[in-house]
């Protein structure tokens, strides 16, 4: 199992003002939250497309929740490794997310 005690590798992701992202971002994104990472090989934008989930409060547990999408200049190696059934752990880093602005920033770190 990956952990997050070492260096992670850090990403700005991309995505984050479609599909009410924004919104998720806003109300439940915090410097530390936890992510998961989900490919999406039949993505028609991008073969490698690896999207973010962030770990977010429900009223019974946990719920998970996407964000965005990890760039597709920085895509590939991530979905190898998912693609072969690696474990891939993350965290937001920190993000901006001011209400007069459409696309926040989200920094994650990912752990191999």
């Amino acid at each position: 199992m990956t952990s997050d005690s070492g260096h992670g590798v850090s990403h700005i992701i991309a995505g984050t003002g479609f599909d009410g992202r924004d919104e998720i971002i806003r109300e439940h994104c915090r410097d530390g939250a936890r992510l998961r990472f989900k490919r999406e090989p039949s993505n028609p934008y991008d073969e490698y497309a690896v999207a973010v989930w962030m770990e977010t409060p429900g009223f019974f547990g946990t719920r998970w929740k996407e964000i965005g999408f990890v760039k597709a200049s920085r895509n590939k190696k991530l979905a190898r490794k998912l693609d072969a059934g690696e474990e891939i752990i993350g965290r937001v880093k920190n993000f901006y997310a001011p209400p007069e602005r459409d696309f926040p920033r989200v920094t994650i770190e990912v752990f191999y």
